[in-house]
Formats: C-alpha cells, sequence, structure tokens
C-alpha cells in the first residue's frame, strides 16, 4: 500500500447537501497489532486478527488516511476536519486539497 493519497475529493450527496472527502494525506503505523489493540492479551489479539485474515507475523504496517469532510450547503460551505496538521511529512496536505477542489480558506469557510 502506498502513503500516496488521491488529490480528488471522493464527491456524493446526501439529499440537497453536495460533500466531498477530502484528504490532508496519511500515516504509516508500524507494528499495528501492539499498537491498536494494546490492552489485548496476545493470544487473543491474534485470534481476534486471524478470523479476518490477518497475520500478525507478517503484519508490519497499516497506513491511516486523515481526511475531512467538505459539505456544500448551497449557502455555506462547510468543513468537518478532524486536525491531523502536518505531524509527519505524508500529512497537512489538507489546504492544498481543497484548492484542488476550487475551496480557499479565505472564502468564506465555516469551520
Amino acid at each position: 500500500m502506498t502513503t500516496e493519497t488521491d488529490k480528488q475529493g471522493h464527491h456524493f450527496r446526501v439529499g440537497a447537501l453536495a460533500c466531498a472527502v477530502v484528504s490532508d494525506g496519511s500515516y504509516v503505523y508500524h507494528d499495528p497489532a501492539s499498537l491498536l489493540f494494546v490492552n489485548a492479551p496476545v493470544a487473543e489479539r491474534d485470534l481476534a486478527l486471524r478470523a479476518y485474515g490477518i497475520e500478525d507475523e507478517t503484519w508490519h504496517e497499516y497506513v491511516s488516511p486523515y481526511s475531512a469532510l467538505l459539505i456544500d450547503t448551497g449557502k455555506q460551505t462547510i468543513l468537518v476536519d478532524t486536525g491531523a496538521g502536518g505531524f509527519a511529512p505524508t500529512n497537512g496536505h489538507l489546504f492544498e486539497n481543497l484548492r484542488a477542489e476550487g475551496v480557499d480558506r479565505a472564502t468564506g469557510l465555516v469551520c
């Protein structure tokens, strides 16, 4: 899996709302089983992972996307963002990807 993210947003509608999922980037988490299931007993964790076809011995990384939701109500443009904010070189690209969507911070974006 790559850490590159698509600059093109995923567009969809919910009733009258026009929505887009806009990428802020991604981050690679190494040794994800022990990181994501820190309190789980190892034997139980590994059994649960195997039920979904995941082997702890071969699961070396998890690439997590960081995305924001852009909502156009027709009157306002609203950004719902989780705030990754560039803690790694592979994320912090939200504003450049918003510009690719035709949205500039100075255009009256409601956050």
